[in-house]
């Protein structure tokens, strides 16, 4: 007689966007610090630009969860980093305009087509590891207050 695994599905607590965005927020800075410890060879450098990327489009969701937005609201920027920013800026997030720029290159990228998914034929200027990583923790730094507040947390 073969052994069956029956597979439980549990019904998952039910979390105020508040804590979505706390949540949020913690699964940015993972991807932020995996992204800073890869140290990938010259010619695999994709994967470490997704990790950063993603790090930023989850830090935005935050912010913008914390100032209104709905989950759905979130959901339909889907990747594109430059309307994740320019709606946050709405709500008084403030970066330097270099870090908007990188942002603005990366979002390029992320959003279509897709380069650090899939190869295409298409160049790209890409910025150093070190300013994506400075501007994705300067992002944290400037987005992260009012997901903390919004939960009650004082950092």
């Amino acid at each position: 007689m073969k052994n069956i695994v029956a597979r439980v599905r549990t019904v998952s607590p039910k979390f105020t966007k508040e804590q979505i965005a706390l949540l949020t927020r913690h699964r940015a800075l993972s991807y932020l610090i995996a992204a800073d410890q890869i140290d990938p060879p010259v010619a695999m450098l994709e994967p470490k630009y997704f990790l950063y990327c993603h790090a930023i489009e989850l830090m935005l969701k935050a912010y913008l969860l914390v100032n209104g937005h709905s989950e759905k609201d979130c959901k339909s920027i889907s990747h594109d980093l430059e309307r994740g920013l320019r709606e946050a800026k709405v709500h008084g997030l403030l970066l330097s305009n270099i870090d908007e720029s990188i942002i603005g290159s990366l979002s390029r990228e992320h959003n279509r087509p897709f380069a650090f998914r899939y190869f295409t034929g298409d160049g790209w200027a890409a910025p150093s590891f070190e300013n994506v990583s400075n501007c994705t923790q300067n992002l944290m730094r400037g987005a992260q207050g009012p997901v903390f507040l919004a939960n009650r947390i004082i950092p």
